[in-house]
């Protein structure tokens, strides 16, 4: 029988040969071993399940119990005699060791619990070999080059394959799942260059850049009036003052104010302090109220307070008498005053009146002089402005014609240059055009010859695509068909058909 590699590649076209696949042939067919002896029923595992004796523990990871027996060291007759074990759970490992317990085990009726992939037999046995164990190894390895499997049903091996099989038809479904991008060799035509096309401006020829025989100022110019007068003739500047007449008035110097007097040179909006009793203090009278004071609120003699405030009324009284006196005096003093300054102010009127009618004949007179004299010689001015502006107006119109036709030669002969000029340039401007237009169109031809291997390109692409769509397809057929053919064996396998 062909080997395992070889039996995949058949279903698949995976080629498990290959050096750089075998390891994962190797992967998915010992997968496909421990999965299937993970589901055949005991009647199946019996026929190729080894034994493995121990004393009281025995490390099992990796490896499916099928049963565990125990030699009855109490037996009446034989003490080799195995006696199955009955499994517990771990948690009554305690229970199972302790004769108060029903669990309790013996040794007609031994347990066995696993943990931490130990296989644990009670009660425990003095000498070695005394426990058995039977058991599938689970942990088998199956190599792509191997035609059968050791310890393995036959019947199951199909299984393996169609295990493997469908990992390979993964395999290659993952293997397409990123399609290559399209990649387009041709290599597209260089854009041409941006035409360097300029026009260059077309030189003025002959240009003309003011104009001929031309004139800078008026022909026979005059700079200002002929005979011209600079002021007015027999000026007269007129008559420049008047006599006033002089006014004079009394002022009130003529009146000598008196200052009111009082008693030893006192006064009377002055206080100050005195002593009652006191020669000079009963004559000074700013010392009358601090006397008054004192008789009122010190010595409380009210008669004397009373006698002192009369005298102190006299004196206002005669102080008051003196003041009407001198301020009579002083009106009549400004009135009079008053009466003599407007008799002068009315003389100095009359004679300054006189004087200014005077001075007024006088410039009068002057003033027709002058403007006669002006007139004379503003006219003779006129007329000798006016024949000067004639021959600076015929002298300036002669050169300005002279200066049009001059200018008007020159602008034609600058027309003709600049139109030969235009034309030369303008066929240039054209050759430079037409060398860009026949590079246009080679370009348009390469680009034609890049669309077209594009297009077969893009075509060959399209095709490789469809070929690959279609291998998909057959995969996913395949895959369900094998996947079918895999749980029809497990199936079998378990004797449900």
């Amino acid at each position: 029988m062909a080997n395992f590699a070889t039996r995949i590649k058949d279903l698949t076209g995976f080629d498990a040969d290959n050096s750089a696949k075998q390891a994962s042939v190797n992967d998915w067919l010992s997968a496909g071993a421990r999965s299937v002896l993970n589901i055949l029923p005991f009647n199946k595992l019996e026929r190729i399940a080894s034994t493995t004796t121990f004393q009281d523990s025995q490390d099992v990871e990796g490896k499916k119990i099928i049963a565990v027996m125990r030699k009855d060291e109490n037996h009446p007759t034989d003490t080799n005699i195995l006696i199955p074990c009955r499994k517990v759970s771990p948690a009554l490992k305690g229970k199972v060791t302790d004769s108060n317990y029903m669990e309790a085990a013996s040794t007609s009726d031994p347990v066995y619990y696993i943990e931490n992939d130990v296989l644990n037999v009670v009660p425990t046995h003095s000498n070695s070999n005394s426990s058995s164990v039977v058991h599938i190894d689970t942990s088998i390895t199956v190599s792509y080059s191997a035609s059968s499997i050791s310890d393995f049903p036959d019947e199951a091996e199909e299984a393996v394959v169609l295990y493997g099989a469908r990992n390979a038809l993964n395999r290659l479904m993952n293997d397409m799942n990123a399609i290559s991008a399209l990649s387009i060799s041709s290599s597209a035509p260089s854009t041409p260059d941006a035409p360097s096309i300029s026009y260059s401006d077309a030189s003025v020829g002959s240009s003309v850049s003011s104009a001929q025989d031309a004139i800078a100022t008026a022909q026979d110019s005059i700079a200002a009036a002929q005979d011209s007068i600079a002021a007015a003739q027999d000026g007269y500047t007129g008559e420049t003052s008047v006599s006033a007449g002089s006014a004079s008035g009394s002022t009130d110097s003529a009146y000598s104010k008196v200052t009111p007097t009082t008693s030893n040179n006192g006064s009377l909006t002055t206080l100050t302090a005195g002593a009652k009793g006191t020669a000079d203090d009963q004559i000074d009278s700013d010392k009358f109220f601090d006397v008054a004071a004192d008789l009122i609120e010190t010595d409380e003699d009210v008669e004397l307070a009373t006698a002192q405030i009369a005298k102190i009324n006299s004196y206002v009284n005669a102080f008051k008498t003196e003041v009407e006196n001198e301020k009579a005096a002083m009106t009549a003093t400004i009135k009079d005053a008053e009466l003599a300054t407007q008799a002068s102010i009315a003389s100095a009127r009359e004679t300054t009146r006189a004087n200014t009618a005077i001075a007024s004949s006088k410039t009068t007179a002057g003033t027709a002089k002058m403007q006669a004299s002006t007139s004379a010689a503003t006219a003779k001015m006129q007329a000798s402005t006016s024949a000067a502006t004639a021959k600076m107006q015929a002298s300036t119109g002669a050169a300005v014609q002279k200066m049009q036709s001059s200018t008007n030669a020159a602008i034609e002969l600058m027309r003709q240059a600049t139109s030969v000029s235009v034309q030369n340039e303008a066929r240039t401007l054209e050759a430079a055009i037409q060398d860009y237009v026949q590079e246009i169109s080679r370009f348009q031809v390469d680009i034609g010859k890049f669309s077209a291997n594009v297009n077969k390109e893009v075509q060959q692409y399209n095709s490789n695509l469809q070929k690959d769509i279609a291998k998909y397809s057959w995969y996913e057929k395949q895959y369900a068909m094998i996947d079918a053919r895999y749980k029809e064996q497990i199936q079998t396998l378990q004797g449900a058909i």
